[in-house]
């Protein structure tokens, strides 16, 4: 059967047998269990992995899941390694094309779940014991009528405190809070953590000021302003219309909020959690590009031998030009392009991202938009650099991963296609089947297509 629909699914997937041998595991599945897909498949117990702390699962010998389909039940586990974590556990009988019972064990994390919900509680608490000071408040006010004169002194003080309260937990919450109006005009009142994050005190200043556009950003976002003030459409379609991030050495989300006459602009430092992002998509990447790189040694040998090549070509033509006008910009593009596909297809990111930055360097003059072409020229040969740069240090990374799977030795032996072809005539000469001369030949000088197109399928699948 084929499980890949499973492959890239968030939640821990496992098909067992009867005997409880691992037939099938996804990425995601095999991070749990702190292992490879290899090794989990190659006759490894899920109950050998799995310490759980409920004994009565059908991999134990019990009877929960074992008929039947059971769900959502919450359960801790520790590893062979001691680490330990905590999942919600599916388990789901079937038969597969032999008519045969398999079970298929989806394991969710709930970790994550349980920490965001006390954070969610403690901020929850936290505001219930503001509402019920502002309760209290609201009972003193009632008595101020019998004796405003003499309690005003202290209710003003009292209020004072509770100012300070909202304004110490609007403070830890870490976001900028602004206010700004119909002409972009910011209020004098905002979180003091707008100037760490806009690094400027926004008090007075256009919004657009203190999110730094440039001049046509600018215009975009006052035309923005007025088609929120003029109620043309409801605000809950235009704010997505809006500036949504803020980006000078960090990660900044905005949000916006229509109250009344203005409206708040909400901004939120997200650095960490996109940093975590990337690291985890380029670990990801890096997993695919070892997964291709075993599966397809000699393709990706070859990939990397045209890209030192290109690279070293690319670089000698180029950074001796004085003059745009002699760039054959289409077959630089051409080759530059087949690189950043190949790349691509191989998962090899840094590499990718490289050769799409020497494309867009090229784009003002393969469309001849380009204002300044001394500039772009050297911007464009610095790219190049880059590249060259790039492949090498690539290489270098990746040197012990390369040795681990043989990828730098020699598995055959060195000809030239003359010499291949002058063999063939000869053995044709001496009366060899012409058919299989043809045969061969091929054998020898070719690579089959879909030997190819390989690592590109697998790319065009995820």
């Amino acid at each position: 059967m084929d499980y890949s629909i499973f492959d890239n699914l968030m939640d821990g997937v496992f098909i067992l047998n009867k005997e409880g041998l691992i037939l099938y595991v996804n990425e995601t599945g095999a991070t749990f269990a702190e292992s490879s897909i290899k090794r989990l498949t190659n006759k490894k117990k899920f109950s050998d992995i799995f310490k759980f702390e409920s004994q009565d699962y059908m991999f134990y010998q019990g009877d929960w899941g074992k008929e039947n389909p059971e769900s959502g039940r919450e359960d801790s586990f520790t590893l062979p390694s001691g680490n330990t974590g905590r999942v919600r556990v599916n388990i789901h009988p079937f038969k597969n094309s032999k008519h045969q019972t398999n079970w298929l064990i989806m394991l969710r994390d709930v970790a994550l779940e349980e920490r965001l919900h006390k954070k969610y509680h403690d901020q929850l608490a936290a505001k219930e014991q503001v509402i019920g000071e502002l309760k209290e408040a609201k009972k003193q006010l009632e008595n101020y009528s019998k004796n405003l004169e003499k309690m005003v002194e202290e209710r003003t003080s009292e209020l004072q405190k509770a100012n300070n309260m909202l304004n110490a937990i609007m403070e830890s919450l870490g976001q900028g809070f602004i206010v700004f109006n119909e002409k972009g005009l910011c209020s004098p009142i905002y979180t003091k953590a707008c100037e760490v994050i806009f690094n400027k005190k926004p008090g007075g200043m256009f919004i657009w000021d203190v999110l730094s556009l440039s001049k046509e950003e600018k215009e975009t976002f006052q035309k923005w302003i007025q088609a929120v003030f003029s109620n043309a459409l409801p605000f809950k379609d235009l704010k997505e219309l809006a500036p949504q991030t803020y980006s000078k050495n960090s990660y900044i989300s905005l949000e916006y909020y229509k109250i009344k006459d203005n409206i708040v602009l909400v901004a939120t430092d997200k650095t960490k959690e996109k940093k975590a992002q990337e690291a985890l998509e380029k670990e990801k990447q890096y997993v695919q590009m070892i997964l291709k790189l075993i599966s397809n040694k000699k393709l990706f040998k070859e990939f990397l031998e045209r890209a030192e090549k290109m690279v070293l070509q690319l670089e000698k033509d180029i950074l001796h030009l004085s003059s745009p006008s002699k760039l054959n910009t289409e077959e630089l593009f051409r080759k530059i392009h087949t690189f950043e596909g190949e790349a691509a297809a191989f998962s090899a990111c840094t590499l990718w991202k490289e050769a799409r930055s020497v494309q867009e360097a090229l784009e003002p003059f393969r469309f001849e938009t380009s204002n300044n072409p001394e500039k772009d020229l050297h911007q464009f040969k610095n790219k190049v650099k880059q590249l060259k740069e790039s492949y090498f240090l690539f290489i270098k990374e990746n040197e012990k991963i390369f040795k681990a799977v043989g990828i730098e030795e020699e598995d055959s032996l060195k000809t030239s296609k003359d010499e291949v072809y002058e063999i063939l005539f000869k053995l044709h000469q001496e009366g060899l089947d012409s058919s299989f001369c043809q045969k061969l030949q091929d054998h020898l000088l070719t690579t089959p297509i879909k030997d190819i197109l390989a690592p590109l399928k697998q790319e065009a699948l995820r």
